[in-house]
C-alpha cells in the first residue's frame, strides 16, 4: 500500500495517527505491517503534540505497538527533540522504551543516555544506564538584580559601631583580640569616648610592668560597671 494511515485513540481516549510512504503486510499476519518512512503523531496528557518517526518500521494493528528501527526521532511541542537508533512504542497508554544510546536537545538543555524509558502516559521520560545533562537557565540573558540598599539609618547605625569596635592604640599598647558583647542600649548622644570612660584595661597576663608601662601581650576589656559593654576574650 502506498501512504497506509492508521487512527486510534489510547486508554484515555487520547487520539494518535500513524502514516507511512509504504506499508507491506507481513504474509499470514493480517494484523502486522512493514513500514518504510513511518510517522506517528500523538497527543500526550496537556495537550501537546508529539511526533515519532523513522527510516522503517513494524506496525501490530490489534495490539497498537510499533517497532522503529533507524534514526529514530521523537520530537515534542516545545522544541525537545530526541534522537536514537531503535524504539518500542506502545500507543495504547502512550510509552515507549529503548535500550540504544540516546540523546536530546531542546530549550530546557541536552541529554544523553544509554537508554530510555517513556512512562505515565508521556508524563515521565527516564534515561537508563550512565546519562548526563546539561541543563539551560529557566530564565536566559535575564540580568540578576542587585540586592537593595540598606536603609540610611540602618547605614548611619552601622557605620557608628564599626567605628567603635575599631582597635585603639595607647602609648606602646596594643588591644590584640576583644570579644563585644551586646549590652543595654545606650543613649543616642553616647560615643566612643564615652564608651571608654565606662571601661577600664587591665593585662591578660601577669608581666605588669611597675613603672607604669604597659606589659606585652593580648589584653582583656572589662567593664568598669556590671552592665558593662565588652568582655575579655
Amino acid at each position: 500500500m502506498l501512504d497506509p494511515r492508521y487512527a486510534g485513540i489510547d486508554r484515555l481516549n487520547r487520539p494518535y495517527v500513524l502514516t507511512a510512504a509504504v506499508g507491506r503486510q507481513v504474509p499470514n499476519r493480517n494484523d502486522l505491517m512493514s513500514l518504510e518512512r513511518p510517522r506517528a503523531v500523538m497527543i500526550v496528557h496537556d495537550g501537546a503534540k508529539v511526533v515519532l518517526s523513522a527510516a522503517t518500521g513494524v506496525y501490530q494493528s490489534q495490539t497498537q505497538l510499533l517497532d522503529l528501527f533507524g534514526g529514530v526521532t521523537l520530537t515534542h511541542q516545545n522544541g525537545t527533540r530526541f534522537v536514537t537508533s531503535r524504539a518500542h512504542a506502545d500507543f495504547s497508554d502512550n510509552s515507549a522504551m529503548g535500550h540504544d544510546p540516546i540523546e536530546g536537545h531542546g530549550p530546557s538543555g541536552d541529554i544523553w543516555g544509554q537508554g530510555f524509558r517513556i512512562l505515565d502516559r508521556g508524563d515521565t521520560i527516564i534515561f537508563t544506564g550512565r546519562s548526563h545533562a546539561i541543563l539551560n537557565s529557566t530564565e536566559p540573558g535575564k540580568a540578576t538584580k542587585s540586592p537593595p540598599a540598606l536603609p540610611a539609618p540602618v547605614a548611619a547605625t552601622a557605620a557608628q559601631i564599626e567605628a567603635a569596635a575599631t582597635p585603639s592604640r595607647t602609648g606602646t599598647a596594643a588591644v590584640h583580640s576583644a570579644v563585644v558583647r551586646r549590652g543595654p542600649a545606650k543613649p543616642a548622644a553616647a560615643n566612643h569616648s564615652a564608651l571608654r570612660s565606662h571601661m577600664k584595661i587591665r593585662p591578660a597576663g601577669k608581666g605588669h610592668d611597675p613603672k607604669g608601662r604597659a606589659a606585652q601581650g593580648p589584653l582583656q576589656l572589662n567593664p568598669a560597671a556590671p552592665n558593662g559593654d565588652a568582655d575579655g576574650g
